[in-house]
């Protein structure tokens, strides 16, 4: 972006847009959305005085508001609350009006209850294949409790020296509330809905993974056991996916199961002969 733009207009031109669109997906995406943020140069304490920080960040947030505003007044005039925005009232194969209004229906045992069971819910697994189910987001991927790293003074030192404690500090605050919020709004926890959550876990696992790699290069056992975890995750991700829920389409055509299912089975065969073929000779 050329740099004799005057300052709104690049703050405009850059947030405007972006803001305007996640503010039309759910809240979840939009509070995710708030990381770019931290990682803007215009409103980089480094560019400029400390002082003049916070004109420009708010300056920055003014699509955001403008939007919500129009949005929360939208609500008001059809359903006559600013945080209903109209999901109890869709006509689908869906429940859909258990659905809680925020303004309405607060609770904080719904937030205590629904954050816990999102982040660290099990759900006891099975014989049958694909044997998974859906649990919490840090029991489906271990590799997302990298961040606990942080806790180690040094780990913190890395991040001030990278300069990263911005996106750090927006990840590790909006991940909580992002899953507080969910819990509030939605009657039960869905994976569509912890969606919004993975791509910001596994932005903050990844930076861990790298700094805490990084304080010791010549230990491989770093190494190796960020690779575990992250081919976990990976083995994870596709039983997950098979796992036959909500219309997706092991559920809707069963032989694709079944299908995944004998493919696995052939493989680990073909593993173990080739295997003791190569240990015999």
């Amino acid at each position: 972006m050329p740099s004799g733009l005057p300052l709104w207009r690049q703050l405009c031109i850059k947030w405007g847009g972006i803001k305007g669109l996640s503010l039309g997906k759910t809240p979840g995406k939009t509070q995710g959305s708030l990381t770019g943020l931290s990682q803007d140069e215009t409103l980089s304490v480094s560019s400029y005085e400390a002082s003049r920080f916070w004109p420009k960040f708010l300056l920055s947030l003014w699509p955001y508001l403008a939007v919500a505003g129009l949005l929360m007044a939208y609500n008001y005039l059809h359903f006559d609350s600013v945080t209903e925005f109209g999901q109890a009232y869709q006509l689908t194969v869906a429940d859909q009006t258990i659905y809680r209004d925020l303004g309405k229906h607060f609770h904080w045992t719904y937030a205590v209850n629904g954050t816990f069971s999102n982040l660290l819910g099990f759900q006891a697994w099975t014989r049958s294949f694909p044997y998974v189910r859906y649990g919490g987001i840090l029991v489906n991927f271990p590799l997302f409790l990298a961040p606990a790293l942080c806790l180690l003074p040094q780990m913190r030192l890395a991040i001030r020296n990278a300069g990263l404690r911005g996106i750090w500090g927006c990840l590790l605050g909006l991940i909580p509330l992002i899953s507080f919020l969910q819990a509030l709004w939605s009657p039960y926890p869905l994976e569509r809905y912890r969606l919004d959550l993975y791509f910001l876990c596994a932005i903050s696992a990844y930076i861990a993974l790298g700094l805490w790699a990084q304080q010791a290069p010549e230990d491989l056992r770093r190494q190796t056991l960020a690779n575990r975890l992250a081919l976990a995750g990976l083995c994870m991700a596709v039983f997950l996916f098979l796992l036959p829920f909500d219309q997706n389409p092991t559920e809707v055509y069963p032989h694709y199961l079944e299908f995944a299912e004998q493919s696995l089975l052939f493989l680990r065969r073909w593993a173990v002969c080739f295997c003791s073929g190569l240990f015999h000779d």
